[in-house]
This record gives C-alpha cells, sequence and structure tokens, in this order.
C-alpha cells in the first residue's frame, strides 16, 4: 500500500509545527507521533531477522502503535482517489485524543 498523499512523516516538516504556533499539547503529540513512527522504523530490520516475539515488551507496543500511525497516514484519502483509482475511505484515527501512542 503506497502513501496518498505521498508524504513522510519522518523526513516532512513544517514551518507551523512550532509550539508557539500550534500549541505546546499538539506540538508534544507531533513529536511524540514522530518517535514512534521513526522507533517503529528501527525495529523492522529487528523483526525481520529475530521475527516479533523476540521483541520486549515495550517494543511490542511501539511495533502496534507505528504500524495503527502508518496505516492512519497512508490511507486512500479523498484527495488522492482521482490519482491512485483506489476506493475512498475513512477510518478512525483512535486515541489521537489522548496523544500518541494511544492509550491502549
Amino acid at each position: 500500500m503506497g502513501i496518498y498523499p505521498a508524504v513522510d512523516p519522518l523526513t516532512s516538516s513544517s514551518r507551523i509545527l512550532d509550539p508557539r504556533i500550534i500549541g505546546a499539547e499538539h506540538y508534544a503529540t507531533a513529536q511524540d507521533v514522530k518517535r514512534v513512527l521513526q522507533r517503529y522504523k528501527d525495529l523492522q530490520d529487528i523483526i525481520a531477522i529475530l521475527g516479533l516475539d523476540e521483541l520486549s515488551d515495550e517494543d511490542k507496543l511501539i511495533v502496534f502503535a507505528g504500524s495503527q500511525g502508518s496505516e492512519f497516514f497512508s490511507q486512500p484519502f479523498f484527495v488522492a482517489a482521482q490519482f491512485t483509482g483506489l476506493e475512498r475511505e475513512i477510518r478512525e484515527a483512535r486515541g489521537h485524543d489522548q496523544g500518541f501512542p494511544p492509550n491502549y
């Protein structure tokens, strides 16, 4: 599954992603998302070699939260449907109001 629109949240940035503009809580959540997604990306090689069962419980939670976040960022958005030919869908962003990763 590709990312539509083609945005990588780990390498993308915005000038307005500043706590003075968006508020400290929103900024902290954005930084938490980046931290979790980066750790999830780092764990992919370990999972490929050793398997998911060899991870610590904390890393398993990171993998779960990271996969949920990656899925959310790669959903076929309405605006991309005309370019991708994929059926449009809406997915719930579970836990987004409590920060990231969601409290499970």
